[in-house]
C-alpha cells in the first residue's frame, strides 16, 4: 500500500502539475489579421501564433505541457476591428485539466488588442474507489479502481 501511495504521489506531482492550454479560433472572414501570444508571470513569451490565411474558417492551437501558474493571453487584430467582420467570429481558450474550464473568451469587436490574465491552476490527482457498479460501495466519480470493493453477500 505504501508503494502505491509513494507512485500516486509521484504521478500526480509530475503529471498534474502541468495542464494543456487550447486556443480555438471561429475566424470572421480575415484570419490573416490575427495573432495571439501567451507571455509569462515576467513577461517572457511562452508561446505565440498566427500567419492565418485569409478566409480561413477556423484553427485549434494546442500548447502541451504548460506549468500551473500566471499567464497572460493577447490576442491581436491588425486591422483593428477583432473578430467582427463580415460576421462575429470568437475566440476560446479552455483548460483540459479539467476539460471544461474557460479561461478565455472573446467574440467580435475587440480593437486591436484583447488582454486576459490566464491562472493556471494544478490539476487534481486521481483519486481511488470502488468502479464495479454491482459493490455496494460503488462511486462513478474515483479516477481508478484501487481494490476496495464490497459486495452484498451471495444468496441462494
Amino acid at each position: 500500500m505504501k508503494k502505491l501511495i509513494l507512485l500516486l504521489t509521484l504521478f500526480s506531482t509530475t503529471l498534474f502539475s502541468q495542464t494543456q492550454i487550447n486556443i480555438e479560433f471561429l475566424f470572421d472572414g480575415y484570419a490573416d489579421e490575427i495573432s495571439w501570444d501567451v507571455l509569462d508571470i515576467n513577461g517572457n513569451t511562452l508561446t505565440s501564433g498566427g500567419n492565418y490565411t485569409l478566409g480561413q474558417p477556423t484553427a485549434l492551437e494546442i500548447i502541451d505541457s504548460v506549468p500551473y501558474g500566471t499567464y497572460t493571453f493577447n490576442l491581436y487584430d491588425s486591422y483593428g476591428d477583432g473578430l467582427s467582420y463580415p460576421q462575429d467570429g470568437w475566440c476560446l481558450v479552455t483548460d483540459t485539466c479539467s476539460f471544461i474550464d474557460t479561461l478565455a473568451f472573446v467574440m467580435g469587436d475587440f480593437g486591436t488588442l484583447y488582454t486576459k490574465t490566464l491562472t493556471i491552476a494544478p490539476c487534481a490527482p486521481p483519486t481511488g474507489g470502488c468502479l464495479d457498479s454491482i459493490a455496494t460501495n460503488y462511486d462513478p466519480t474515483v479516477s481508478f479502481d484501487d481494490g476496495s470493493c464490497i459486495y452484498p453477500p451471495c444468496t441462494g
